[in-house]
């Protein structure tokens, strides 16, 4: 396709007036997301007159879910200004076209959780060319590739030929822009470009899948139960089955946001039901014929909701009228995190310790890296340790005890050093372990010994004690190093020596403590 055909098409997808889709372009009036407010400019800074702007959710797939609707469209004025009312908060990318000049320009990430949002200046430019080596392994049947939260899409059966036996894929016209990430399908496999990719000006960007690793779906089949309250206050289950397609969407989308996993997660609603007795009845009937269940309350008083292991299933209870409701954001977040716990994660912030709780030293400890196993709201990255767990379990279902309680190198220990890195002999090493949600330290030492001439202890048992079911006792250990009369304390979450048997089961884990 030349890139004049290539042009002619995303402006016809841009422009065409056709049925709505709901997740494209806003759903219910129970949830308001905001006016999106900004100006296009051409590249030499000019206000564009006449530009066509539309709005799309960033995972929008322009294969599957159809055309705009005019509702998600704005012409810009002579100001070059554009005001276009998103109905549901999100994630969105704002796309400009001025289709006399030929140019494009691409806005994405933009955030709508409040009335207005006001985004930096839109530059249209020349586009470029995404081109993409696809190799001949590959069925190309059915097959195609897109820019997620745009209308740039091709099918792979349109690949030309290349040298290598492969086939050469050419995405354009490509707006000059940072590109989040390409999606490439086909079949039963599904290819992520991870890294953000800069697209210039009358350019060609090459992503050469012939020597990127193919990833598998990981496709898990989901019952859904809302109560029959919530469904009358969403106005039925015709509007409520559009509420949880999106809502489930979102789940897919923040499992999948920065390609941190072997596989493409792909929950899949199979089934929709009303129910009335209370969600905790309805948790633990038996569920039979799919892989999870998930269920919606919008009005129970039952505080925890959560992910319950006996019968694969995630309660999420958040109210009608809290923030964007049961449906909203902030439930798609805390959906997640429960999701997380299904597939084998553990929440980083069951491990935390409170300063009254710590009979020891007195000090309290939490988890600070960024995961949506640790804080979910607004966070779609996730720490190593659920990336490797998660990975460990792919397309299976994840099965008690955690492998996690067994994922400790052959062999552990602790080195202590001075401040100027010598090896201190004769340190005293005492481990005090920390429960799964406890928040507390254990007054009494679990492990204790010296440091030998090179001025480390191998421990002669696991400290973490795993029990003769292999269940942990310990998932967080506070360490103690006594030296002349000096005493340094250190945390050990059991995180850091799993990580280490995920890269290296072989390996030997060594803390090291420095006064």
């Amino acid at each position: 396709m030349s890139r004049l055909c290539g042009y002619i098409l995303l402006i016809s997808l841009l422009l065409v007036d056709c049925a709505v889709d709901p997740l494209a372009g806003g759903s219910t009036d129970t949830e308001l997301g905001g006016v999106v407010v900004g100006v296009v400019l051409h590249e030499n800074g000019e206000p564009a007159h006449n530009a066509h702007v539309t709005i799309l959710p960033r995972d929008f797939n322009p294969v599957t879910d159809g055309r705009v609707s005019d509702s998600v469209k704005d012409t810009t004025d002579q100001s070059g200004r554009f005001a276009i009312t998103v109905r549901d908060t999100g994630i969105y990318s704002v796309g400009a076209v001025d289709y006399g000049q030929k140019t494009l320009a691409l806005m994405a990430g933009v955030a709508i959780y409040k009335d207005t949002v006001l985004v930096q200046p839109i530059s249209l430019q020349a586009p470029g060319t995404i081109e993409i080596l696809i190799p001949n392994t590959i069925d190309t049947a059915g097959g195609y590739a897109y820019v997620p939260g745009t209308a740039l899409y091709k099918y792979l059966a349109d690949a030309d030929p290349a040298g290598n036996g492969g086939y050469s894929l050419c995405l354009e016209p490509a707006p000059a822009s940072t590109i989040p990430v390409v999606v490439c399908t086909s079949g039963d496999w599904q290819i992520f470009s991870v890294a953000q990719m800069v697209i210039s000006s009358d350019e060609t960007v090459v992503i050469d899948l012939t020597t990127n690793t193919v990833k598998p779906l990981w496709d898990f089949t989901l019952i859904v139960g809302v109560s029959q309250k919530t469904v009358g206050f969403y106005g039925g289950m015709d509007s409520v089955a559009l509420l949880v397609k999106r809502h489930v969407r979102w789940i897919n989308d923040k499992f999948n946001y920065s390609g941190e996993f072997n596989g493409v997660y792909r929950y899949i609603v199979d089934s929709l039901y009303q129910y009335s007795d209370d969600i905790t009845v309805e948790r633990d009937k038996p569920m039979t014929g799919f892989d999870y269940r998930l269920l919606y309350d919008g009005y129970s008083d039952w505080a925890n909701g959560g992910w319950y292991y006996d019968t694969r299933t995630v309660c999420r209870v958040w109210s009608v009228t809290d923030g964007s409701g049961t449906f909203g954001q902030g439930s798609v977040d805390i959906t997640t995190w429960e999701f997380g716990q299904a597939r084998g994660a553990i929440v980083l912030s069951w491990i935390e310790v409170d300063a009254d709780k710590n009979p020891v030293n007195g000090t309290p400890y939490s988890v600070t890296v960024e995961s949506v196993m640790n804080y979910p709201y607004g966070v779609n990255i996730w720490d190593k340790a659920s990336i490797n767990l998660i990975n460990y379990y792919a397309d299976t279902f994840y099965i008690k005890p955690n492998i996690i309680n067994k994922a400790f190198p052959a062999s552990m220990g602790i080195i202590a050093k001075s401040s100027n890195g010598t090896e201190l002999a004769g340190a005293s090493v005492r481990f005090y372990g920390i429960r799964l949600l406890s928040s507390t330290v254990d007054k009494d030492p679990v492990l204790s010994g010296v440091t030998d001439a090179q001025g480390e202890f191998v421990f002669p048992k696991n400290p973490f004690n795993p029990d003769a079911s292999d269940y942990l006792t310990y998932y967080n250990m506070l360490i103690s190093v006594e030296f002349q009369g000096d005493t340094v304390y250190a945390w050990e979450p059991v995180f850091n020596a799993a990580n280490t048997w995920f890269a290296n089961p072989d390996s030997a884990y060594r803390i090291m403590v420095h006064f």
